[in-house]
């Protein structure tokens, strides 16, 4: 399985679609909080802008500036409509799909790879690709906002950079890596059983984008039980469990009141187990359905 791993990572450094999404993903760790930042600052000075109350105005900055901008990044790069999700799914996708687009999955079974070590080690890498992307966008976006907020509030207290600090920031990345899991098998799953990587991709990112983005969420106006759909929802509980994360409760409405305070999201150790239920599930599907499959040449 070792040599077949590295077979799967030199396939992901040969692409230029895994390239694009670190370099996507790292920069929008900049341009995003920066660009943020700046239509805050300027306020009602912006043409056709509302004057914003100025509570809600030093919430919303203080969730960009360090040491809640750490659980923004998190929610940027794994969020259930960050950027991660949407990078990260199309590599998963396209990675799978085009194996059947380019006829080489007979062509790597033929060879003597089994057909779950072929499934496994692209998870893997991919997931390996992904940790990498993680660590790469908080090792540039944090010390980004250490300039933001030296150059918003004049000085940067650096009082909140404790190892308990440092602890719970890593084991944020990691929240946020498992809460990315289970879409990243749907997009393989799906790829699998349309045996297409715009298959995985697309239905994917419709159900992450227009469903849980937009429907699930809307019903909560109709009451229950439709309220609670979002509740058992992948983006609801992927919402649940990044609220764990440094300054993620200032994110998921716990302090501004949004839309998913609301929806009485589950807490971070029922979205966990709920996650993993998902992703047994998705995973036993996209191995059986290819166990199953009749690949010809």
């Amino acid at each position: 399985m070792v040599r077949n791993l590295r077979v799967e990572l030199l396939k992901l450094r040969k692409r230029w679609l895994s390239w694009i999404v670190l370099l996507i993903l790292v920069s929008s760790a900049i341009i995003l909080p920066g660009m943020l930042l700046a239509i805050l600052k300027m306020g009602d000075r912006l043409p056709g802008a509302q004057p914003m109350p100025p509570a809600i105005a030093a919430q919303l900055e203080q969730a960009l500036l360090l040491p809640d901008g750490v659980g923004f990044l998190l929610s940027l790069i794994g969020g259930s409509n960050g950027m991660g999700m949407l990078l990260f799914v199309i590599l998963a996708g396209v990675s799978v799909g085009n194996e059947y687009t380019w006829r080489t999955v007979r062509a790597s079974l033929v060879r003597g790879r089994g057909r779950w070590d072929f499934l496994l080690t692209k998870l893997v890498a991919i997931l390996l690709l992904m940790g990498v992307g993680f660590l790469l966008t908080m090792a540039v976006g944090i010390p980004y906002l250490g300039l933001l907020t030296a150059a918003s509030r004049g000085q940067l207290d650096l009082s909140f950079l404790t190892a308990s600090f440092v602890g719970e920031v890593l084991l944020g990345v990691l929240r946020t890596g498992y809460a990315l899991v289970p879409y990243i098998l749907l997009a393989m799953l799906l790829a699998v059983v349309g045996r297409s990587p715009w298959i995985g991709v697309g239905v994917t990112l419709a159900y992450a984008l227009l469903v849980e983005g937009m429907a699930l969420q809307l019903l909560v106006l109709v009451g229950r039980p439709w309220s609670q759909l979002y509740r058992f929802s992948l983006g609801g509980n992927v919402t649940g469990l990044m609220a764990a994360n440094p300054g993620g409760q200032a994110l998921a409405g716990g302090e501004l009141g949004g839309m998913d305070a609301l929806l009485n999201l589950p807490s971070a150790n029922q979205a966990a187990l709920v996650l993993a239920l998902y992703s047994l599930l998705f995973l036993a599907g996209m191995l059986v359905a290819f166990q199953r499959q009749e690949i010809t040449p």
